[in-house]
Formats: C-alpha cells, structure tokens, sequence
C-alpha cells in the first residue's frame, strides 16, 4: 500500500485533528470541483452557505470509526509520504504509526504537492517516484513493523528517528510566558499564515502587540534539530463554555507548524489540556528558542469559534472571549545535528531497506 499525503475520510478534509474547522482551503476546492461559489467574502456567516453543496461536508463525521478500526489489522506494507507543509502532514503521521503491518514514513519539505513544483529539489535531482519504486522493488526485505521518519531539516540529507519524533531524544520544558493574556475577537481574528512565511519580527517582539495572541518561549536549546511533532499543554482560562485554543510554533520568525484545538470549558475555572502540533524537521542554532503564540482564531485558514458551543459553521452569532494562559510545558523533538543521517543522494534505497 503506498499512500501519498492521505486524507481518509471527508470529515478528515473539512476539520484539524483537533476539531476546528478548515475554512479557506475547503472554500478554494469545493467552489472548483463540487458547488458554486456564493460568496467570496471569508466572514459570511452561517459559513455552511458560502458554497451549494456544503451541507454534506459539514455534517461528516470527524473521525471514520470503521475505517481507523480496520487499521491496526492490516497487514500488508505500507508506505506513507506525507509534506511537513502539506494540511494532512499530522495525518500521515498517525497511518504509518496505526498500521498494523510493516510500515515506513516519510516526510519532505512539500506541500500537498509533494515534489511537483520543485522537481527532485529534495531527493538529490530525483523524482519522489523514484522512491516509490525504490521501495516496492524492496519489499521481500521489509521485516517487522518498525517506523522511521525521515525529515529534510535542512539541504544536507535526510534524518531518521521513531515515527512522532518525540519519543526519541525529545525534551520536555516549561515555556517561558512572556504575555500572559489577550482577547478572542471574531471582529478581529488572529490573521493566518502560511507554513514558511516570515513574521514581522522574531521573537520576542511577535506581531500580536495588539492583544490577539498570548507569547510563550522555550528554553534556548543545543545546536541541533527539531524533528517530529511538538506538544504544548496549556493551563488556561477562558471566560466562555466553547473555545479554539490555536499555537503557532516559529523559530527566528519563521513560521514552521501550528495546530488548533477546540474544547468545552467551565467560564473563569482553569483547564489544563496538551495540543499536538504537526511534524516538522528545522536545524536549530546555538541557543535558540522556539517561539509560539497562542490565540483564540486562526482566520481565515479557520472558521471563526462563536464562543457560544455551536458549531462553527452554521454559527451566525459570534462573541469575544478573553482568555489568560496561566502554566504552559513543551515536549520538543530535539535531536543532536546530523544525528541518523542518511545522505539525500542514498534516500530511496536506504528509507526503502
């Protein structure tokens, strides 16, 4: 089974892992390949009326049960390849790690697009086929259900450890809050970005002076790599029954992963919960320190929380929320530079063996 940046089920397409719903990237596909567009504009609501057809997207289930249960039980090998700037990265990740046979990941620096719109910029001038063919002529040798996640930090090779990256090498810290509390407006949401784009500034001067997003720093960390997928739990109040809580990761302000995760909450009790950012592979200077703003929108990427428990979608009422984050721990995939590496020339023998 080769399976190339999976997404496998429709609720997957239209919501994180976490439960927020996917907004400017479903609107973008579903007015080219299913319904019309009715409106352009992002901040309509209910947002279920943005595209004809829409009502079916929005009431699939976020998770297909009988297809995630079938998992574990398969038996034949997989290989799962996935982009750390591909929407689904996180789901590719969970594939190999669920697979009940053998199994092996791998992760680039692509998009959706895999190597398409840079061909062989990542595997030493080779197309990405190639490595599927490298590791289907390989298969009689596979043994076990061992995983290895290969990520492209930088142009030098490609790097292995255990599949979620934390596990192996990984760190825990407590974050250093440096602004503890900020306010959830739909009127003014914390603004998207996409995955690579530069911030206004590094750190610690982020651009969210304004009061939409919280500013949390790690530790300075060894020379090294950050490999894998970064967890965060976040004690927090939040003064309404619903909320997003979004984390942004950057480094040197550069935007490298961010997640979102939706929950229930007592108004003004704290809450202590873990978001799982998605994989991502960067080289890390001397001291450096991860920077990661959390906020209450991440818009337009993402619906707007109403902050009132009804779905985002079909919600026409939306409400600030003022929220304060009061402990926040990291555990980081931190490995030493150049540990494990496989040079990018050898990459589809040597991920294939």
């Amino acid at each position: 089974m080769l399976a190339a940046v999976p997404a496998l089920g429709l609720g997957e397409t239209a919501r994180e892992p976490g439960g927020a719903a996917r907004l400017a990237c479903r609107a973008g596909w579903w007015g080219e390949h299913v319904g019309t567009v009715r409106s352009t504009d992002l901040r309509h609501t209910p947002v279920v009326d943005l595209v004809d057809g829409w009502d079916d997207l929005w009431a699939a289930p976020e998770r297909t049960d009988e297809l995630w249960t079938a998992v574990p039980r398969l038996r034949v090998p997989l290989l799962a390849v996935g982009g750390l700037h591909d929407p689904f990265a996180a789901d590719t990740v969970r594939l190999a790690r669920e697979w009940g046979g053998p199994s092996r990941l791998v992760l680039g620096p692509w998009g959706h697009e895999l190597d398409a719109p840079a061909p062989g910029a990542a595997l030493a001038g080779r197309r990405i086929g190639e490595l599927y063919v490298a590791w289907a002529r390989a298969l009689a040798d596979l043994r076990g259900s061992k995983e290895f996640l290969a990520v492209s930090p930088d142009s030098n090779g490609w790097r292995r450890s255990a599949a979620g990256g934390a596990a192996a090498g990984g760190v825990a810290a407590e974050l250093e809050v440096v602004r503890a509390g900020f306010t959830a407006d739909p009127e003014n949401p914390f603004r998207s970005l996409p995955l690579g784009a530069r911030l206004a500034a590094a750190p610690p001067n982020l651009p969210t002076a304004t009061g939409s997003a919280a500013l949390l720093l790690s530790p300075p960390l060894r020379a090294g790599e950050v490999r894998g997928g970064v967890s965060v739990t976040l004690t927090a109040v939040a003064d309404v029954p619903d909320a997003d809580w979004v984390v942004r990761l950057s480094l040197d302000g550069t935007h490298l992963a961010h997640a979102v995760h939706r929950r229930a909450h007592t108004p003004g009790e704290p809450a202590t919960f873990t978001v799982d950012l998605p994989p991502i592979g960067r080289a890390v200077p001397d001291s450096g320190r991860l920077a990661f703003e959390v906020a209450g929108h991440h818009w337009p990427r993402h619906a707007r929380n109403p902050h009132t428990g009804e779905d985002p979608v079909r919600a026409t009422a939306l409400l600030p929320s003022r929220r304060t984050v009061l402990r926040a721990d990291a555990r980081i995939p931190w490995h030493p530079g150049g540990a494990d590496t496989v040079p990018a020339a050898a990459l589809p023998e040597e991920v294939a063996s």
